[in-house]
């Protein structure tokens, strides 16, 4: 039996482990995460391809009319600058 007294063959076997451990570890988080990801609640299925979508549960019209059918309306005036009435004089003159 081969004994190395300086324990380097120990060391490299120890860093072989942790590495393979690590390696071991990331693997397996990877295929937790695969699987949380894959595994859906039931009915949030995403809509099949081949039946058209729904759309009688619409909320508000997603068209959007071009410039030439919308009516136009006047531009709202915005005013430039504000007038205030004079301060009246301190001493009462």
């Amino acid at each position: 039996m081969f004994i190395e007294r300086a324990g380097r063959r120990r060391r490299v076997l120890r860093q072989l482990a942790a590495l393979l451990g690590c390696a071991c570890a990331g693997y397996l988080l990877f295929l937790v995460v695969l699987v949380d990801a894959v595994r859906q609640p039931a009915g949030t299925a995403p809509p099949r391809m081949d039946v058209p979508l729904q759309t009688t549960n619409a909320r508000h019209d997603t068209t959007v009319p071009d410039e030439q059918t919308r009516p136009s309306r006047p531009p709202t005036p915005v005013p430039t600058s504000t007038t205030t009435a004079p301060a009246p004089p301190r001493d009462g003159r």
